[in-house]
């Protein structure tokens, strides 16, 4: 399935024409070997897709990282998007955004007790973080990165926005081939509606074409309750607790925030949006200009942001009114279907991949 309302553009397709020639002579280059690729001493699960954002990898990552931290010694390493360093980057719980990327500093902070790194080279970060002796690295946002061969390959497809239906880039947004899906051990396709059907889901499966050791599992994201960003001892609030009429600003600086904007509306209709770009860095400028709009606003109203905007925010130096009034919404994975089989196949591989080793050793 797709959203009707997105489109490609048909003027862009000679540079696209280029660009897919490109990659796909690449791809091509590690299939036949003459490209080689890293395999690390531990299991790598890596979660990426072939579109350009807007699949929700982050959300994923921390689904895995949860499932599994509390079974092996457990670590993450991403690309860290948007920060102001380069190369090999550990993320503490108090790391500054600027310095890790926003996501590996929420996912840090969300999961404590795992290991998250951030490194554009993957084989550099892989080599690197075998000083923390992981038994699993959860390779965030990695399918274009064939210089490391993944032990598992997780592929996520947006259910608004089917690979089948997109182009290669400029045109559309697919860093490559569809066909590079053959080269996912899971596929999952998120962000589903919550009113899907069995019959949709066996449409999707069909038009996908996948091989037969391939797994397929649909995903949708849910919001959990509403946390005070000051932390001032103030209790969570459920998303029902948000009485007819209350006004909400939903500010975000991520790529697709229509979701929130849709949740809230089951509560309120009384919504007013102001949309950053993702990754955006947030100031103090940018909170002056949010405080503005709460000039005739109740305390009671709220301004709701997501987890990855708030990382960011907590380093500014917000007006005591404000942050009173800035609300987190938290996002996780919610699976339509097969979630147990699911885990136990992650599970499973990590198991078969160290007794593997131990074989060896």
């Amino acid at each position: 399935m797709s959203d009707p309302s997105f489109k490609t553009k048909a003027w862009l397709r000679p540079a696209a024409w280029i660009y897919d020639t490109f990659t796909g002579i690449r791809n091509r280059m590690y299939e036949k070997g003459i490209l080689s690729s890293y395999s690390a001493p531990f299991a790598v699960i890596c979660i990426g897709n072939i579109t350009a954002g807007g699949t929700g990898k982050t959300p994923h990552s921390e689904y895995l990282a949860s499932l599994l931290a509390d079974k092996y010694p457990t670590a993450i390493l991403s690309r860290g998007y948007g920060r102001d360093t380069k190369g090999y980057y550990v993320v503490e719980t108090d790391s500054d955004p600027r310095h890790a990327g926003d996501e590996p500093c929420q996912m840090r902070r969300k999961n404590p007790n795992v290991t998250v790194a951030v490194c554009e080279n993957r084989v550099e970060g892989l080599q690197k973080l075998e000083e923390f002796r992981p038994e699993v690295v959860i390779m965030d946002d990695g399918m274009q990165h064939r210089a490391v061969k993944a032990s598992l390959n997780i592929m996520l497809v947006n259910w608004n926005r089917n690979i089948l239906d997109d182009r290669p880039i400029p045109e559309g947004l697919l860093r490559e081939s569809a066909e590079g899906r053959y080269r996912a051990d899971i596929i999952i396709v998120s962000k589903c509606p919550e009113s899907i059907t069995e019959e949709q889901m066996d449409t999707m499966q069909e038009r996908l074409r996948l091989n037969v050791n391939q797994r397929l599992f649909f995903t949708g994201l849910e919001y959990g309750s509403l946390k005070p960003f000051d932390e001032d001892g103030r209790k969570a609030k459920p998303l029902d607790s948000i009485k007819a009429g209350s006004r909400i600003l939903v500010a975000t600086g991520i790529a697709s925030p229509e979701l929130i904007v849709k949740t809230l509306s089951c509560h309120t209709q009384n919504i007013s949006t102001i949309r950053f770009p993702d990754h955006h860095r947030f100031s103090e400028r940018d909170m002056k200009r949010i405080e503005t709009m709460l000039k005739d606003w109740r305390p009671e109203d709220m301004v709701v942001i997501t987890e990855k905007d708030a990382v960011k925010m907590m380093k500014l130096d917000i007006p005591q009114r404000l942050a009173q009034m800035l609300w987190i919404l938290p996002v996780r994975v919610r699976f339509v279907r097969g979630k147990e089989e699911f885990d136990r196949i992650v599970v499973g591989h990590i198991d078969n991949f160290n007794n593997k080793r131990r074989g060896k050793d």
